[in-house]
């Protein structure tokens, strides 16, 4: 059994209302849309399947809400790990915004995450960030220099970010310091097993993109924004570098989409375990 296989965690038994959608709580009709390019494809170097694996995974819209498989995957994680750590019995975002009990839970949400944003927001500790940002109301954090205290989340949240950082390590090392010492780190990424980690750029010293390969961008590809330029291309590789930091689970909830559906759910070594 390969490392990944042994991270796995059954999920099948952990959310009981699997008709309804766990972030806007209606029931999921699914609409299809295919929003992974051909052009981004070809540089990512995608079988056919492949590219239809990430469609399902970015393009399977909940039709009330519109979230997508990716975000659908990491509400069920989230409200499971609340549920699991604070024993309650929370099915949607909804459920968890009207929970009393988790008003002094101190949230980070680094880079909006989707659809998921509006119930978070409803949070009054959510510490909601966004890179260069140009709004005056919204922070302004580089997750390679993080201006947040040590020890002061109890959950960091994010979603398909990670691969747009530059320096991997350095913000990994970041999100450790920020989280309590009993802290949860959920997020996504896009991810391959039967590949190693691609590295597609880096910065140089003196501040300067260095591309190693084509550029290759997330979002609209037409519109090549310089903040949605692709540093890594995950593979199996990243698992051993975040197990130099964390305890890490993986959770799969869709056999379709196999491991380009997983959300990772992380503590700190020696804490809470999955």
């Amino acid at each position: 059994m390969n490392n990944y296989q042994k991270l796995l965690t059954n999920t099948k038994t952990l959310y009981s209302y699997e008709h309804l959608c766990p972030v806007c709580a209606q029931n999921l009709l699914i609409e299809n849309h295919y929003l992974i390019c051909d052009e981004l494809a070809q540089d990512w170097k995608l079988s056919d399947y492949e590219q239809r694996k990430f469609n399902f995974r970015e393009g399977s819209l909940c039709q009330h809400c519109k979230s997508s498989v990716r975000l659908r995957n990491l509400a069920k994680v989230f409200l499971d790990i609340v549920n699991l750590h604070y024993e309650f019995n929370l099915q949607n975002m909804e459920d968890l915004v009207k929970n009393n009990h988790l008003i002094n839970l101190n949230i980070a949400e680094i880079n909006h995450c989707g659809t998921i944003h509006e119930y978070l927001a409803q949070l009054p500790n959510l510490y909601y960030s966004e890179y260069d940002s140009a709004n005056k109301f919204v922070r302004h954090e580089d997750l390679m220099n993080l201006t947040y205290s040590d020890k002061y989340f109890d959950v960091v949240l994010m979603s398909d970010v990670l691969e747009h950082v530059p320096n991997i390590e350095i913000a990994l090392q970041e999100i450790f310091r920020v989280m309590k010492d009993n802290g949860h780190f959920i997020f996504t990424i896009p991810f391959l097993y039967d590949r190693m980690t691609h590295v597609r750029a880096k910065i140089s010293t003196n501040g300067e993109i260095i591309y190693l390969d084509t550029p290759s961008y997330h979002g609209d590809y037409s519109t090549k924004m310089i903040d949605h330029l692709v540093f890594y291309e995950f593979g199996k590789d990243f698992i051993e570098l975040l197990e130099k930091y964390f305890s890490v689970c993986i959770y799969n909830f869709d056999d379709y989409g196999e491991e380009t559906t997983i959300t990772f759910y992380c503590t700190k070594k020696g804490k809470n375990k999955c």
